[in-house]
């Protein structure tokens, strides 16, 4: 029944989780009736081996099924004879738990949220003995759609699901809060193009992807990629390109962010540059560019380049990779984003603090006369 515990074995690769089933099977339906009503109940298992010793209904019943809202009692032993007893306020609906539910099993697991006939559906937070918890969507009793898994020891998933295991775009953090990986997952494992993030330095890169995007994605890989993002709207695909055949390939909303927009740049039709930036107020300046500091910092290591106080702060993180390779600066500017033509940003959110991850290489092509982030390129 516990199909969230008992269909995931949990491996360590490196440093990060996967999940992988055990015991599996399609849905089995055992039926039993309540001795003191006469009531028909129906209980949904997912795991192979467990048999459904007794169970009882108090609330409203319809043909002889428990039907509504009330309280159900049963008990399932496994193939080894233990038995697990299980309590639940609950809605049902023709002898199966249907619509809201806040159920516990007798070794201290606990489930709130929904059922569809016998099964978790919907929304819901599974709560497990040890402390960790997964909150998020659920498809026929799997893990499925958005979800975020929480160990005890601090280990953090936050992404796609889907049947039971990470599938999609997804950001998985270590104990520490520093990032394993950020991207695309398939069947539990992380999909890595080329050297994983965080991977030893002497040309290795440290990030391979940005925004779950690898470094040279065309603009059709890019778009496909963001809009999968959660809560990623693009505001616009452009096609315009300069004497550099360099362009804007996207702009939108942040989705771990509400108050930030990204900016993915290409040069030949490859992705070089992706840009985050957040509209502040002065007061909010500081304290936001010592968090995302801190964040890289915990991501990449310590800064290669830090100078400049208050206004004029700045830091730089060498990524690696081939050639001149890839970097990411940090830094407040003046915020010159006008998204209404009546409306100057100056006179409500008149800095940004921006985050920029680009190829080295490339920005030497276009001849600038100081790096991104130098003293003489505040508008870059």
């Amino acid at each position: 029944m516990k199909s969230s515990k008992s269909l995931l074995t949990f491996l360590l690769i490196g440093l990060f989780l996967i999940t992988t089933s055990a015991n599996a099977l399609a849905a089995v339906e055992a039926w039993t009736t309540d001795p003191a009503t006469g009531c028909k109940i129906g209980i949904v298992f997912l795991t192979d081996g467990l048999t459904l010793v007794s169970a009882n209904w108090s609330g409203p019943m319809a043909g002889g099924l428990a039907e509504g809202q009330g309280k159900l009692q049963f008990i399932y032993k496994d193939k080894s004879g233990t038995e697990t007893k299980v309590q639940a306020d609950a809605e049902m609906k023709a002898g199966k738990m249907d619509g809201h539910v806040s159920i516990k099993w007798s070794d201290g697991d606990s489930f709130e949220g929904n059922y569809r006939e016998g099964l978790r559906e919907g929304r819901g937070v599974y709560k497990f003995t040890d402390n960790s918890i997964y909150d998020g969507e659920w498809k026929a009793g799997k893990q499925d759609g958005r979800g975020v898994y929480k160990l005890a020891d601090g280990r953090v998933y936050d992404g796609e699901w889907k049947a039971g295991k990470q599938d999609g775009y997804g950001v998985g953090k270590d104990a520490t809060g520093k990032v394993i990986h950020e991207g695309q997952w398939k069947n539990g494992e992380p999909v890595k193009d080329g050297q994983a993030v965080g991977s030893s330095p002497g040309g290795a890169l440290k990030a391979d992807k940005v925004l779950g995007i690898p470094w040279g994605a065309t603009d059709d890989q890019a778009r496909s990629i963001l809009t999968q993002r959660p809560n990623t709207k693009a505001y616009s695909f452009m096609n315009g390109k300069d004497a550099f055949d360099r362009w804007n390939g996207y702009s939108g909303p942040f989705a771990d962010f509400s108050d930030a927009e990204i900016f993915v740049h290409f040069y030949q039709d490859k992705m070089w540059m992706v840009q985050v930036s957040w509209p502040l107020k002065e007061d909010q300046v500081i304290d936001r560019f010592n968090a995302v500091k801190q964040g890289l910092t915990e991501r990449y290591g310590a800064p290669m380049v830090e100078k400049g106080k208050y206004l004029d702060s700045y830091g730089l993180w060498d990524l690696g990779g081939a050639g001149r390779g890839y970097t990411v600066n940090l830094q407040i500017r003046k915020n010159t984003i006008r998204y209404i033509a009546s409306v100057d940003p100056a006179t409500t959110h008149p800095f940004r603090v921006f985050i920029t991850y680009y190829n080295q290489s490339v920005a030497d092509l276009f001849n600038q006369t100081a790096k991104p982030g130098g003293s003489g390129s505040k508008d870059y």
